[in-house]
């Protein structure tokens, strides 16, 4: 076994086999080098946990490993962001991080992923982006706060998303605990991962809510639906964010029950109760996954939850 592991180590230190290409199965193993189909699957196992090989999801072929492991970052961001909105809130976090780890890195901000920095981990938020691109340069890359499909095409693509679902049935807890029975919730842009998710957690406390979906996470769109719901017999509402809080509280007063996801800093200003998004936590998973790759980790497209754990009440 020893030396059919030796001699496959220098084929794929060699380029005889070419990152990224299918390599052989442990039937063909076994027949080309008189080997046993279980010492095959060993030396497969071997070879993909130091880093030589990939194992492909749902697929069960293997795919030789990367040469040159990222050493530094790149953040790629939406362009929209704002100092105060979740994509500036979280770039002003990692930027900090990075600097204070000696992490070296640069801000690059667009509408949609286009391009790849050679040994740099991509840090993608906020953009718009193909799989099947990312997985064909084999380079890894990381999706903040998205949905992510699995299979082939997701091999080299890491994921970090909040848990929003809890944090919408947490929020959901909290207005019942208010005595709330007839709610609304103002949910943000339609079909994006934070809204869904947190529309069904808040779901499973009130089925029956009336849910508003903005065209954008700005207040003025908050502020429009908001106004809509005022001659309505509600008893509590929910928004997704802190801009959908002071817009229901500025229409409904300090005194009506709303709770919300949103930044600690913003929620506290405004007195209103609800589920702090976990930064800190968020940028150390981001932090951990990069050292990982920088280690020349191997193992496909890591997926990583991040559980809030803040829940600010107002006295």
């Amino acid at each position: 076994m020893k030396r059919v592991k030796l001699k496959l180590v220098e084929r794929l230190q060699t380029g005889y086999h070419r990152p990224g290409y299918k390599f052989s199965s442990n039937r063909a193993l076994a027949q080309r080098y008189g080997i046993c189909y279980q010492t095959a699957n060993r030396l497969i196992d071997e070879l993909t946990r130091e880093g030589y090989l990939h194992r492909i999801p749902s697929s069960g072929t293997y795919v030789a490993g990367l040469e040159q492991p990222p050493q530094g970052v790149i953040l790629s961001f939406n362009s929209h962001i704002r100092e105060d909105n979740f994509g500036g809130l979280l770039l002003h976090c990692l930027q900090e991080r990075l600097a204070k780890e000696g992490i070296p890195y640069r801000h690059v901000r667009g509408s949609a992923f286009k391009s790849y920095y050679k040994g740099q981990y991509s840090i993608i938020w906020g953009q718009r982006y193909d799989l099947r691109d990312l997985s064909s340069h084999l380079q890894y890359s990381l999706i903040v706060d998205e949905e992510l499909e699995s299979g082939v095409n997701s091999v080299f693509t890491d994921r970090v998303a909040i848990d929003h679902y809890s944090m919408g049935q947490k929020c959901g807890h909290l207005l019942m605990k208010k005595g709330a029975k007839h709610v609304a919730m103002l949910a943000g842009r339609k079909s994006t991962f934070a809204t869904t998710r947190a529309l069904k957690g808040f779901q499973e406390v009130f089925p029956d809510a009336e849910i508003l979906y903005q065209k954008d996470w700005g207040y003025n769109e908050a502020k429009e639906s908001a106004r809509s719901l005022h001659n309505k017999k509600l008893d509590g509402c929910f928004a997704i964010g802190d801009e959908g809080a002071k817009a229901l509280q500025e229409e409904f007063g300090s005194k009506f029950p709303i709770t919300s996801t949103g930044d600690e800093r913003s929620l506290s200003a405004l007195n209103v109760e609800g589920v702090c998004i976990p930064w800190s936590k968020v940028v150390d998973e981001i932090i951990r996954l990069y050292r990982i790759r920088s280690n020349a980790d191997a193992t496909p497209g890591y997926r990583s939850k991040v559980k809030p754990s803040r829940v600010l009440k107002v006295s």
